[in-house]
């Protein structure tokens, strides 16, 4: 089902065409793409929209991505996008080939945008709403580079959207409560301004009405009850510091909550 959100904030970073990338650097580690289990809205302004989802390293060995490294879906990896438009008319439009995949925080968030022209004529008309969803199972390989010293091989390849990818499923893929708290602060981080000067309890507010107000029936309790307390945290943490937006502090914990899974599925990869 659909849901009514308000557009609200936008990611420079994941809007910055075109997007610099370092040819001597060798290839950053293939990522894991989470399932959303609930749709994620787009947040449309400024011409761009653009959404935060939850993502992991699949293979320890590589580098980890910088903050604006591009990537693409691996074969077989499902995003869609449903658009409502503003006729009443809906769509349903293949997300991989519309979407731009930026490394956001390193490897446990990515933006994924598009400009809103493209969206639109996409859509067949101007767009009302739109969400993403990904499939499960979904895999991102970094963009090829001219002059790459070290590309992913076949053999890296087959591995992250195989088995290391299957393995992963039931730690990040599946409703459990740490990723799914962890699919509500991605949310929850896509609603809020970067801007710092426009950070403020409206924003808060918004923020936690698109995330965590009505999560929806596919996230546990459990999860969405962490969610929550995450999101009270940073309240917290910004109300006693000037040095933290409520942004800065989700995008601070995602990836320290991230980091614990993946530290367990590396550990996992290591036992096998």
């Amino acid at each position: 089902m659909i849901r009514q959100v308000a557009f609200a904030g936008l990611s420079v970073l994941a809007l910055a065409a075109p997007v610099a990338i370092k040819p001597a650097a060798a290839a950053p580690q293939p990522l894991g793409l989470v399932a959303t289990i609930e749709p994620v809205p787009l947040v449309c302004e400024s011409g761009g929209c653009v959404a935060v989802l939850a993502s992991f390293c699949l293979m320890q060995s590589r580098l980890p991505p910088e903050p604006g490294d591009a990537y693409r879906p691996a074969e077989g990896t499902e995003v869609r996008i449903a658009v409502t438009r503003a006729d009443g008319g809906s769509a349903t439009l293949d997300g991989g080939s519309l979407l731009r995949f930026v490394a956001y925080t390193g490897y446990s968030s990515i933006t994924v945008a598009v400009d809103q022209a493209a969206l639109e004529a996409a859509a067949g008309g101007g767009v009302k709403e739109a969400i993403v969803e990904v499939g499960p199972r979904a895999t991102l390989l970094p963009l090829d580079v001219a002059g790459d010293p070290a590309p992913l091989t076949e053999d890296e390849v087959a591995l992250a959207t195989g088995p290391w990818r299957e393995q992963a499923e039931e730690l990040f893929d599946r409703p459990n409560p740490r990723s799914d708290a962890n699919r509500l602060v991605a949310r929850a981080i896509g609603a809020l301004p970067e801007d710092e000067k426009v950070d403020g309890p409206a924003m808060h507010q918004a923020a936690w009405g698109t995330a965590l107000a009505t999560p929806g029936r596919g996230f546990t309790e459990d999860g969405v009850a962490l969610g929550r307390r995450m999101f009270a945290a940073c309240q917290n943490t910004v109300a006693q510091s000037l040095r933290w937006t409520m942004r800065r502090c989700l995008e601070n914990r995602l990836d320290q909550e991230q980091r614990v899974i993946n530290q367990e599925y590396w550990d996992q990869q290591a036992g096998s």
